[in-house]
């Protein structure tokens, strides 16, 4: 009796195991298909873009960013604070990092850890070690929260746990795109000269999942956050000796912003001849690039770039290629603020309707 064999089926469970096998190789055949690893986008094609505002209602605002399955809330808690002595015409911005236990399926992520900055102007320069207390805070000086080797006077706060390395690179990415920047005018933080009184803006970043382009929803939700926060009016009443303020939402303020800095990665995969730029690419996606090698553009204006950097060993781009990435940019940006001012102006409409 003749037997034949059975057909050999590919499983999805066996394309998995072979591109997490044979990553490189398996990303060579997609790309000679004309195809991606996610095999639902075009190479140049981003993941929906979403915004939800005021997702945290104590603060003075907040944002919900999602690229895909990455999620990351922000939020702004304006402090009124004694000016620095060496810099009594500017308030503060303190930046901190938090990363929810779930964010990753890494072990070492899943470590719930969180990186707090100093004063970013005054240097970043140890995101790995704990915060130890330096001073009291009292109601007339300022609270802030630093690392050691920062150069901000009046330190406060507890030793915490050892941050990840993922909370501590999205940290020093964010301080650097808000030096490079120059997004917050600080110099209008301040409230009362004469009596020494400024903000203290505190923006508390929460990586709620991760699924690629993290740094790119980090640096997103900030901006928005900081664009959608408003400040009440405060004055200092010299009789009492007290600072107070008002909840009349006519008289509040928006944060003063010079730019409005987004961040955009690409994948980059080298090809014999060229370079194929993955737009927004996934975390699964990731795994198929040869050390990690990707590009992230930061735009603060329309027509300025405050940040490019390439990391990996994928050889350099050329100058077509680069412009390439410039152009995407460019286009990206402009639609990522025109869907906030959308969800800004809908969310204002909502607003008046239920007489909030």
């Amino acid at each position: 009796m003749k037997t034949t064999d059975a057909p050999t089926r590919t499983t999805a469970l066996d394309r998995s195991l072979l591109a997490h096998l044979h990553p490189q190789e398996t990303l060579a055949k997609l790309v000679e298909s004309g195809r991606r690893p996610s095999l639902t986008r075009s190479w140049a094609e981003r993941r929906p873009f979403e915004l939800t505002l005021d997702p945290v209602s104590t603060s003075n605002g907040s944002v919900m960013v999602r690229i895909g399955n990455t999620c990351v809330v922000c939020a702004v808690t304006a402090e009124v604070a004694e000016a620095d002595p060496a810099h009594p015409d500017e308030g503060f911005l303190v930046p901190s990092v938090e990363v929810a236990a779930s964010a990753t399926n890494s072990m070492d992520a899943r470590l719930r850890a969180s990186a707090i900055g100093g004063d970013y102007s005054s240097g970043l320069t140890n995101t790995s070690a704990s915060v130890t207390a330096a001073n009291s805070r009292s109601s007339s000086s300022a609270f802030h929260r630093s690392l050691p080797g920062t150069k901000t006077p009046g330190v406060y706060g507890t030793t915490f746990r050892t941050p990840s390395e993922v909370a501590s690179s999205a940290l020093e990415t964010l301080c650097e795109v808000m030096k490079g920047s120059n997004a917050v005018d600080r110099s209008k933080l301040v409230i009362d000269a004469k009596n020494k009184l400024v903000w203290t803006l505190y923006t508390d970043v929460l990586i709620v999942s991760d699924d690629g382009v993290l740094n790119d929803a980090v640096i997103a939700a900030w901006s928005c956050a900081m664009n959608d926060a408003r400040l009440p009016k405060v004055w200092y009443d010299v009789e009492e000796g007290v600072v107070r303020g008002s909840d009349d939402r006519s008289l509040m303020t928006k944060v003063p912003m010079n730019a409005f800095p987004l961040s955009f990665t690409y994948g980059l995969y080298q090809s014999e001849n060229s370079h194929i730029l993955l737009n927004d690419p996934d975390a699964a996606e990731e795994r198929y690039l040869l050390h990690d090698s990707h590009l992230t553009v930061v735009m603060h204006k329309e027509d300025g770039f405050c940040l490019v950097n390439k990391v990996g060993d994928g050889g350099d781009l050329t100058p077509e290629e680069m412009q390439r990435a410039m152009k995407s940019t460019q286009e990206m940006y402009s639609m990522t603020k025109v869907e906030l001012l959308c969800v800004r102006m809908q969310l204002e409409g909502t607003m008046s309707e239920n007489g909030t």
